[in-house]
């Protein structure tokens, strides 16, 4: 996150946890002659082949041929055939089974097959709402009978509407949508507000999309050199007053300027991103700022991030957090089917030039350090030897969300993945019998409630106790608290003129209303990410947790979990799309 990291400690280095802080989806066939229907099911057997059948067989042995080849005409398979959906291995499973892996993996199946409505939580059990969603795809999918029972024929099709696959080493499924990796600008554009005297590749884009509209909406032809001069204006004033209805000719380059000129304008080589974007994430309204320069080369797609590092510059690190961008990020091209050996290079740089996109300052961690302190996107701390440190925060410099400590109801809206089915059995009690979900939900809604200085020790108390963990147990706690406290939920939100403050969520969730009730945010709330951890979920790509390259024994990246997603880089294909001719795809290098 554009935020503080959890301080860890030095030896052994700890993972570092990010959070954030408010810096901002065969027709008829010819008839067949049929000498012999024995063989040849799907069709009635002709005359001359009955009657040559009665001489040799008898009537009655004929009768029974002919209903016997009428049946498999009817069934459409010939006879003793087994429809394909009976070799499903699947176990059969009703309302009130659970909790077991096969359910929490019916659940995501479901999600992902019958979109639309609120999702199933991920909780491996069969309650009333996955029988509800059994049925539904059910019943789109006749002849099959709707009675809400996941038998094997519901298994076959499901399996086939929704296919697990494998991402960064966990089993899931994909979809409803492909994932909005994306925060949200919060003023509606990725474009900067331009006026006069304004300089850089954002004027140079200005300038050549200028280029590019009829003659009839702006007469003057401008040299693209990156500087809004006296000429630049009166073009961008030519075009204003060509609108129908005319936009505000001020000749300042706002939200609406930009929107109506994208509309119309032809291909360009350069293009400028900066803006303001927010997000959700441990309960908590976040948000940074983006900015980045992208251009269209002969051979590549180049994106240049201008990082000024400050402080400690001459530390090692540094260079070793640029290496670790590039190596991260550097792994996609474009192709075209149809130009071949002419494939573009997708190409992210760690610039320097000025002004610069961010500022990084460079802590040293003293040697005798017993902890390191949290790294966010400003801060960098030398001792924090997390390899996706550079890489994640290098992310939301392209205006990529967080994917660790994600909201179910945001999860797979943002990753475009089902969540993970994780931890799926209770705890024991000292007796050795499963805890209910319901005591467990209570004794956190207890914890934050009352004295305000000791909510997040108390509710980090009850985690620990139980040992929570994301997955489907958690979930099912979850329900359980916002059953129990349907109508009284709170979260937390931010607003220009209130800043960080709380408010009244009636359909809130478990993760939102604990964070909401424990004062402060990150580090004025050092117990609060510990608390609503165990309700959310976290990805293990680039934006999440980086398991893959922070873990040794994953041996870091493999086939199957690419830190870096189709989702992270499409919003480069979409400006590649739109500037260059062809069926561009992403690929990987």
């Amino acid at each position: 996150m554009p935020g503080d990291r959890q301080a860890v400690a030095v030896s052994p280095p700890a993972i570092a946890r990010d959070s954030v802080r408010h810096d901002r989806r065969e027709g008829p066939r010819p008839a067949e002659v049929i000498s012999d229907p024995r063989g040849t099911p799907g069709h009635e057997p002709s005359l001359a082949s009955m009657l040559g059948l009665q001489r040799s067989a008898g009537n009655a042995a004929v009768a029974t041929l002919v209903r016997r080849t009428m049946d498999v005409q009817r069934k459409g398979k010939p006879a003793g055939q087994k429809p394909p959906w009976a070799a499903s291995e699947r176990p059969t499973h009703k309302i009130g089974d659970g909790p077991t892996t096969e359910v929490a993996e019916l659940q995501q199946e479901l999600n992902t097959a019958v979109p639309g409505g609120a999702p199933l939580r991920i909780t491996a059990m069969f309650d009333a709402d996955t029988e509800a969603k059994v049925k539904a795809f059910q019943l789109a999918h006749p002849p099959m009978p709707a009675h809400g029972i996941a038998d094997k024929r519901t298994w076959w099709s499901l399996d086939k509407a929704a296919p697990r696959v494998v991402r960064q080493g966990r089993d899931t499924v994909l979809g409803p949508g492909k994932g909005e990796a994306l925060g949200t600008p919060d003023d509606g554009t990725k474009h900067p507000t331009l006026v006069f005297g304004a300089r850089g590749p954002a004027v140079e884009e200005l300038q050549q999309k200028l280029n590019t509209v009829p003659v009839t909406d702006v007469t003057i032809w401008l040299t693209p050199h990156g500087n809004f001069d006296k000429t630049t204006k009166l073009a961008v004033v030519q075009f204003q007053k060509s609108r129908k209805p005319p936009l505000p000719s001020a000749g300042v380059v706002g939200k609406g300027t930009w929107a109506a000129l994208d509309a119309v304008a032809g291909p360009v080589t350069v293009g400028r991103r900066s803006y303001d974007w927010s997000q959700r994430a441990e309960g908590t309204i976040t948000g940074t700022k983006t900015a980045h320069t992208w251009r269209l080369l002969p051979d590549r797609l180049q994106v240049t991030v201008n990082i000024k590092f400050v402080g400690a510059t001459k530390d090692p690190m540094v260079g070793k957090w640029k290496t670790d961008i590039t190596d991260v990020w550097n792994t996609f091209k474009f192709a075209d089917p149809g130009k071949p050996g002419k494939d573009l290079l997708l190409d992210f740089v760690v610039g320097a030039g000025s002004p610069a996109d961010a500022t990084i300052t460079v802590h040293k961690t003293p040697k005798n350090a017993k902890k390191v302190p949290r790294s966010d996107a400003s801060n960098y701390h030398t001792g924090d030897k997390d390899p996706g440190l550079a890489p994640h925060e290098f992310g939301h410099l392209l205006g990529l969300q967080d994917e660790y400590n994600k909201g179910p109801e945001t999860y797979t809206i943002v990753t475009g993945e089902q969540p993970p089915i994780g931890e799926i059995d209770a705890p024991t009690n000292k007796k050795g019998d499963p805890v209910s979900p319901d005591v467990i939900a209570a004794e956190l809604r207890k914890g934050v409630l009352g004295n305000a200085a000791t909510r997040g020790k108390r509710a980090v108390a009850v985690v620990r106790k139980y040992g929570l963990k994301q997955g489907a147990f958690a979930q099912r706690v979850a329900l359980a608290y916002e059953k129990a406290n349907a109508g009284k939920m709170l979260r937390e939100d931010f607003s220009p003129t209130l800043g960080d403050h709380v408010v009244k969520d009636p359909a809130g969730t478990t993760g939102n209303d604990l964070a909401a009730r424990i004062p402060g945010q990150f580090d004025a709330a050092p117990d609060e990410w510990e608390v609503v951890e165990p309700f959310l979920y976290s990805n293990k790509g680039i934006m999440g947790t980086m398991e893959e390259r922070t873990d040794p024994s994953t041996g870091g990246v493999n086939a199957h979990g690419h830190p870096v997603a189709e989702r992270h880089v499409r919003d480069f294909l979409q400006i590649l799309l739109a500037n260059k001719p062809g069926n561009w795809k992403v690929t990987r290098r």
